[in-house]
């Protein structure tokens, strides 16, 4: 039960923290249509059965890390994705998939910095991290 308690407290996290921001949307154009596996979680492999994959959409991203589903709307601001809000399904989870997923969620409610260098794409943000190909 504590870590049902600790995913919805970082989900409402996620859902206030991209209230904060206050600076202009953009279009996010160059993201839109991809899709991305994830090749590092916070500098791990990722450990679920399922293939981790973040995918883009014209203003919803979607993410799986091998259990739950992760989702939501987003912009791109500033070289930054700026979620306006972090749900995810509430599957139970335990071991290193449920402490990546928890990372991926906490990553991208706190508007990750976007670095992007041809096939590969890096996302930082609230002391963690993940890459992608």
């Amino acid at each position: 039960m504590l870590r049902y308690s600790s995913f919805f407290v970082l989900v409402s996290l996620a859902l206030a923290l991209p209230s904060c921001t206050t600076a202009a949307a953009g279009s996010g154009s160059a993201m839109v249509g991809t899709q991305w596996r994830l090749t590092s979680i916070d500098g791990i492999a990722p450990v679920g059965q399922r293939g981790a994959t973040l995918t883009f959409g014209q203003t919803r991203f979607n993410a799986s890390v091998g259990c739950n589903t992760i989702g939501g709307d987003y912009r791109i601001e500033a070289r930054r994705m700026i979620t306006k809000s972090v749900l995810a399904t509430q599957m139970f989870c335990e071991g290193p998939v449920w402490n990546q997923e928890l990372a991926v969620i906490a990553l991208l409610a706190g508007a990750p910095a976007i670095k992007r260098q041809g096939q590969q794409l890096r996302l930082e943000s609230a002391g963690h991290s993940l890459e992608a190909e």
